[in-house]
């Protein structure tokens, strides 16, 4: 049986995509700044089994992780505008249970 195909990111490539998605920068633009296909890059880290897939999603989730927490701390301050994202993400967390 023939081992899976995936494009092959460098390491320097994937560093970089994490520092894009860190960012929260679109795919489509993280292709462009990394002067990459953008189909491929799409194909990349929508596969589970590619290196990419792990960089660009875990990167995108820490700098999530890192927003919620900020607006929780505002939430619990007294910002209604932190209450009412702080709501949301409860009940997308709940739902996803």
């Amino acid at each position: 049986m023939e081992a899976p195909r995936h494009t092959t990111l460098s390491d320097a490539q994937l560093d970089r995509l994490a520092a894009l998605a860190a960012a929260l920068t679109p795919l489509s633009a993280a292709a462009i700044i990394m002067g990459i296909d953008e189909a491929m890059l799409r194909e990349a880290v929508a596969d589970e089994d590619n290196p990419a897939h792990t960089a660009y999603h875990t990167a995108k989730e820490l700098t999530m992780l890192d927003i919620r927490q900020t607006e929780i701390k505002l939430a619990r301050a007294g910002s209604p505008l932190a209450m009412q994202l702080v709501g949301g993400y409860l009940n997308r967390m709940e739902a996803d249970e």
